[in-house]
């Protein structure tokens, strides 16, 4: 093995490092964003949503530079490794970076499936939030449709039009 395959293999290794690490700084800030939609704190899942962000695009630019250090490497072994994966690769050039690219893939693979999990999880969740928004402002805002209303005194009072009545006015 040449020293210059060497040193780029070696930089690939500590590249897939550096996005593995960025891609579990991205899974912990939408682990705690669920946290945050389960509780209902909309301040929480704010500010996680904006850790969530800049974690992504942190992810995102390591693994710009994991492909471009994929694509320096190929030129040097002669293959397209825009086409070969990173277990390919891991397998043509042998030990000693066979079994640390294989672990690192491994990695990797593992943790992007749990993002894509806890992010599935998250979708879930909001949109059970919203609906239940939703269906709490129909209810302050829209009244019951001519069912029979109740004065604070107990007396029903039905609706004198078959408009909708807001609850919010039916209390005062």
């Amino acid at each position: 093995m040449s020293m210059q395959l060497t040193e780029q293999l070696e930089e690939l290794s500590k590249l897939l490092d550096v996005e593995i690490a960025a891609m579990q700084k991205l899974l912990d800030a939408a682990t705690s964003k669920k946290t945050a939609l389960i509780r209902a704190d909309v301040a929480a899942v704010g500010k996680w949503t904006n850790h969530e962000i800049e974690a992504a695009q942190n992810a995102a630019a390591a693994g710009d530079a994991r492909i471009a250090s994929m694509v320096r490497t190929g030129k040097t072994i002669d293959v397209d490794l825009n086409k070969m994966p990173i277990q390919a690769l891991a397998l043509r050039v042998g030990e000693p970076f066979k079994t640390r690219l294989l672990a690192q893939r491994t990695a990797l693979a593992g943790v992007i499936a749990k993002v894509r999990r806890t992010n599935e999880q998250n979708r879930s969740l909001s949109e059970q939030s919203l609906k239940q928004l939703r269906l709490f402002l129909n209810m302050i805002t829209t009244g019951n449709d001519g069912q029979p209303c109740y004065t604070r005194n107990g007396v029903e009072s039905r609706p004198e039009t078959a408009s909708r009545l807001n609850l919010v006015d039916q209390v005062a």
